[in-house]
């Protein structure tokens, strides 16, 4: 997880696994914070050019949202397998 302090403000990001819909950890969210970006990441390693990787970024935002703390909850179903994301929020605690 990494945070940046923006003039009063504390972003957070964080990285989570793939994994079928529902609940992910993610460390240090807290429920009063503000969930701002969720950017699922597929790569595909090239079949006609070695060692070349091509990636896509999908935006699940609106998909999720903070369930408990230390966890967000994707609400819209999307299924992560063979993904990564990034999680982007804004520390309430800390601003």
């Amino acid at each position: 997880m990494g945070t940046t302090h923006f003039s009063g403000l504390n972003l957070k990001l964080s990285a989570i696994a793939e994994g079928s819909a529902g609940g992910f950890t993610v460390t240090g969210i807290k429920t009063e914070d503000k969930l701002l970006a969720v950017m699922a990441v597929t790569l595909v390693l090239g079949e006609a050019t070695h060692n070349t990787v091509a990636f896509t970024t999908t935006d699940l935002t609106a998909e999720f949202s903070i369930s408990a703390d230390n966890e967000i909850y994707n609400t819209g179903g999307t299924d992560l397998t063979d993904m990564f994301a990034f999680v982007l929020w804004l520390d309430k605690d800390a601003s």
